[in-house]
């Protein structure tokens, strides 16, 4: 469910839902605890399906849990292992340490995923508020993520301030009704109505879209309910959820993950905060402009990756799992697909785990080559600092060998402040060959770069082998960089690096 549950929650409810699939096969699964592991503090219910790798990992929205991807776990299980889990406090896990932020949350899952045995990295799939922790978990644990799938998700850190605010002031407004609901269950009360014209329905439904959800079988709606009306625990965990929105949001403004060229799948609907296709369509320019300032917003998602892709629905509400699971594991099945793929070569093909860590180490290595681009244009010594190993030593073409990070950074202070200097207009490296061996790459291409000192503009180029070294977090940085003579005479067309 959306952060935006506050604004259309009650009026969905009360229309008949109109949904493209049936009840889910199996779904029993949901009805009864999986895995419960240990994770930091708490222990966490984990439904895992299906073999193969990478394992793919549902996050669900706010007032969901595992058993929203119980049409599309199924799918995507035919071709790989998937898991979806209930996070702390919802659905069959423990009440996990408060307060719970999107940090909390991510780093639950990534310890619980670690404690079941299950190595990334991963493809994290979320809807709606899950987003906003699946990006957090990329951004701490920037290695153990594949690629990312995002089904309607929210991005209020990348919205306009005015609807941010709207946001929160209407997430306060709405947790009073949802405090009531739970003192009233921890009190042995009986419950609120949903709605003061709905007596006969009560608050207990107000998670997911509605009850009974006819993409479930009777079964696992009847025991869903049953937690709604009475685990206190999970009442506690949304409401704190919420309340950490805010600074979740701020979070994600100062913290900024990149993916290099791991794949991103953006699925959007424009129905946010829609839970039914069903419900009549809001036509005021506030709700037009809403939905359009979200679709951009989302399409802003795209800058984690320069291998990302936003993908739009036919019809489906923001549940994009009921309406049009198809669409959703489609989508999921080419961010797999890409993260799978296996250059032609000579020898045995690698192994699923080799293919794995290759992936993850090659995106860390594209962030890297990315990382070396930007620092080279800004002329900081303090910034290409950043991208040496310790011990790293550098051949330039025309001068002694600099050893040591220590050195390499005077070299470059020198050169940083010294008058009349000439400054980097553009920089382009044209890698041609790339090999992994354990903690170290090799890689051999062409570096082009146009400069400018006084009123002259010149471009450059030069032959270079870089070897580079995995340290202890997963990063990679520069060990070894020779620069040999220009390639002019060369057959190679080399681009300009401006062009």
């Amino acid at each position: 469910m959306t952060k935006r549950v506050v604004w259309l929650l009650f009026a969905c409810l009360l229309f008949a839902v109109q949904r493209t699939a049936s009840a889910a096969p199996g779904d029993a699964l949901y009805a009864q605890p999986g895995r419960l592991v240990r994770a930091d503090g708490t222990r966490l219910n984990l439904y895992c399906t299906g073999e193969g790798s990478p394992t793919v990992v549902f996050d669900s929205g706010w007032g969901d849990w595992a058993p929203i991807w119980a049409l599309v776990q199924p799918r995507v299980a035919t071709w790989t292992r998937a898991c979806s889990y209930d996070r702390a406090g919802a659905g069959f896990s423990d009440a996990g340490p408060m307060p719970r932020t999107s940090v909390r949350i991510a780093d639950e899952l990534h310890s619980a995923l670690h404690n079941a045995g299950i190595s990334g990295p991963y493809i994290l799939v979320a809807s709606s508020f899950g987003g906003d922790n699946v990006r957090v978990f990329a951004h701490r644990y920037n290695s153990d993520v594949a690629g990312l799938v995002f089904l309607e998700s929210d991005t209020d850190d990348l919205e306009p301030v005015d609807m941010q605010e709207d946001d929160h002031r209407g997430q306060a407004e709405f947790l009073p009704d949802v405090r009531a609901c739970r003192d009233a269950i921890a009190h042995g009360k009986p419950l609120p109505p949903l709605r003061p014209d709905s007596p006969n329905r009560t608050c207990a439904e107000l998670f997911y879209r509605s009850w009974p959800e006819t993409a479930w079988s009777s079964e696992l709606n009847g025991r869903l309910l049953q937690l709604a009306q009475t685990k206190v625990a999970m009442y506690d965990a949304f409401i704190s959820e919420m309340e950490q929105m805010p600074s979740d949001e701020a979070y994600l403004k100062e913290h900024r993950p990149s993916l290099g060229n791991r794949p991103v799948r953006v699925v959007s609907t424009g129905n946010h905060g829609v839970g039914s296709v069903a419900t009549p369509r809001a036509t005021s320019l506030k709700h037009l402009r809403y939905e359009y300032e979200v679709t951009l917003a989302q399409s802003r998602l795209l800058e984690l990756s320069s291998n990302a892709k936003q993908i739009f629905t036919s019809n489906s509400s923001e549940y994009i799992q009921f309406d049009e699971p198809d669409t959703a594991a489609a989508a999921i099945r080419e961010v797999y697909d890409d993260v799978n793929k296996v250059k032609t070569g000579q020898g045995a093909p690698p192994t699923a785990a080799a293919r794995d860590r290759s992936a993850a180490d090659l995106a860390a290595i594209e962030r890297l080559h990315q990382q070396d681009t930007q620092a080279t244009l800004t002329d900081s010594a303090d910034q290409l600092a950043k991208l040496w190993d310790e011990e790293a030593v550098r051949f330039p073409a025309s001068s002694p060998a600099e050893i040591g990070a220590a050195a390499i950074y005077a070299d470059d202070k020198r050169w940083e402040v010294s008058g009349g200097r000439e400054h980097s207009l553009c920089y382009d490296m044209e890698v041609q060959d790339i090999q992994l061996a354990g903690d170290w790459a090799f890689e051999w291409g062409y570096a082009s770069w146009k400069s400018v000192k006084g009123n002259k503009v010149s471009i450059e180029y030069a032959k270079v082998l870089r070897v580079m070294k995995r340290q202890p977090d997963g990063t990679w940085r520069f060990a070894r960089v020779i620069g040999v003579t220009s390639p002019s005479a060369s057959s190679v067309v080399l681009k300009n690096p401006c062009q």
